[in-house]
């Protein structure tokens, strides 16, 4: 009876310690992992650049002026050319002005006019031209309504710095004095293309 006595008295001795032992086996298994030091470097995403695109800067147009007389007279077809570095911009119509021989401005009712239709809006290339149809009505030298033009200046939309026109006659080639007799014009819009340009 003593032994058995002893056994239970020595297992329930053992049993508190052997709960204390496996109490802090699991605690120190739940132990949350130590905080990363704030010495460590972490990783920098860039951020996306969501900038628009800037776009292609397209200003007024530095241009020569061409006016080819086209055959049956009393029309010509005007050829704007840009002769700037980068792309320009046209859209509307010319203003055309006109000169005595004495360089005096002189004051022809100029008319413009929709044809062949409305102007688009034209973004000009180096060297590339626009164009359109001017169409004058001759008179007699005598008469007082009539002005004899020996030069013609062409503004293009957007500017106000004329240049002077060269003024081609129909037989080719530049015509080198220039006796225009004009009681009125008419100018039509500029166009990308000669199509239809005179053709009214």
């Amino acid at each position: 009876m003593r032994k058995h006595t002893m056994v239970l008295t020595a297992a329930a001795a053992f049993l508190p310690l052997a709960l204390a032992a496996c109490g802090n086996s699991a605690a120190t298994s739940a132990a949350p992992a130590p905080a990363p030091s704030s010495n460590t470097a972490m990783p920098v995403v860039p951020a996306a650049d969501k900038r628009p695109a800037e776009d292609k800067k397209v200003g007024a147009c530095t241009v020569k002026a061409d006016l080819n007389t086209q055959p049956g007279g009393g029309k010509a077809l005007l050829a704007l050319t840009n002769t700037g570095s980068g792309p320009c911009t046209l859209e509307g119509w010319p203003t055309l002005s006109f000169l005595a021989a004495n360089n005096s401005v002189i004051k022809v009712p100029v008319k413009k006019v929709e044809q062949p239709g409305a102007g688009p809006k034209i973004v000009l290339e180096p060297g590339r031209s626009a164009f359109a149809g001017v169409k004058w009505t001759t008179c007699d030298k005598g008469d007082e309504t009539c002005f004899v033009a020996t030069t013609v200046k062409v503004a293009a939309p957007g500017t106000k710095k004329p240049v002077v026109a060269d003024f081609i006659g129909a037989g080719g080639g530049d015509q080198k004095v220039l006796e225009l007799p004009v009681s009125a014009v008419e100018v039509g819009t500029l166009q990308p293309s000669t199509q239809g340009v005179v053709a009214w």
